[in-house]
């Protein structure tokens, strides 16, 4: 659909969707294939998103249950949007007895999504206009084999096509997102703000050092290499070695590891990519163009 005219957008599990500048998410649940996501302001919560997307590969799964929704949620349909290169269609509907809540949803053929957004009754006007406007107008969508955005708190990501999002830990100066491959691989992409407070606690090369979403695993690096970093990256560094759950025997639950971090001083930001591989050599740069893509160009 349309872009709207705004740079601030918030995107998460192959949606996205405008934002005003202090928005933000107040709670996030569920995995790639289905969950929620409540946005607000500095006073409340403002518009909730929720997707769904079939576990198995059935090409229309997400329009029949978009039209079992127009069908089964006694909703009376207002207004009808239609992406002109026919990727997504979305239908608002408003609330039985209710003359200010409206409903959308909507569903994407090529990436086989369907997305629900709604506000509260009793949200100001202004930001119901900014919806309806706005957010609704310029909601986008994306399909698991291409590279997909992540937006949250400020902080923008890619992650490589086939690679379906798993779990998030989300603070507003230190955002975690793993993702995961059909081949077995594990992604980690990692931004902390401000970077000069952080590395007064660790050195650049440390914020590699410890697992975010598993404790119980131990890094042993083998090998790190300083790159020539591009202009709005201070410092650069490669590194390889390899992933186990004893600290003493490497071999045990052994994977391969990739890894990449990066010093943005533009940004106040530590960048870091880590790629959890059964293949030795098998990183082909992805953790170098994870962190070279966050906070790119519509980020």
């Amino acid at each position: 659909m349309t872009k709207a005219a705004q740079s601030e957008r918030i995107a998460w599990a192959g949606w996205s969707l405008a934002a005003k500048p202090d928005w933000r998410p107040l709670r996030i649940t569920g995995d790639w294939f289905s969950g929620t996501m409540t946005i607000g302001d500095g006073e409340r919560s403002v518009l909730q998103v929720a997707w769904w997307r079939p576990k198995k590969r059935r090409r229309v799964a997400a329009e029949k249950r978009f039209q079992r929704w127009l069908q089964e949620s006694s909703l009376d349909i207002t207004v009808q949007h239609h992406d002109p290169d026919d990727r997504f269609a979305l239908s608002a509907a408003r609330l039985d007895g209710d003359g200010h809540r409206l409903v959308w949803c909507g569903w994407s053929r090529q990436a086989d999504l369907l997305v629900d957004l709604r506000y509260e009754p009793d949200l100001p006007a202004a930001s119901r206009r900014f919806i309806q406007d706005r957010a609704v107008p310029s909601l986008d969508v994306g399909a698991i084999r291409d590279p997909l955005r992540w937006q949250v708190f400020g902080h923008g990501f890619v992650s490589p096509p086939n690679f379906r999002y798993m779990k998030s830990k989300l603070l507003a100066g230190d955002v975690n997102l793993l993702f995961h491959s059909p081949a077995g691989e594990h992604l980690m992409l990692r931004q902390v703000y401000p970077a000069d407070l952080a590395l007064e606690r660790r050195e650049l090369l440390g914020w590699t050092e410890l697992p975010v979403f598993d404790k119980g695993l131990h890094y042993h690096w083998n090998e790190t290499r300083e790159l020539a970093p591009p202009a709005h990256l201070h410092r650069l560094a490669e590194r390889r070695g390899v992933r186990s759950v004893s600290q003493v025997f490497r071999f045990a639950g052994r994977m391969y590891l990739s890894g990449t971090v990066a010093h943005d001083t533009t940004r106040n930001k530590i960048l870091t990519a880590l790629l959890e591989t059964r293949r030795r050599g098998g990183d082909d740069n992805r953790t170098l163009e994870a962190v070279t893509a966050m906070n790119g160009e519509g980020n």
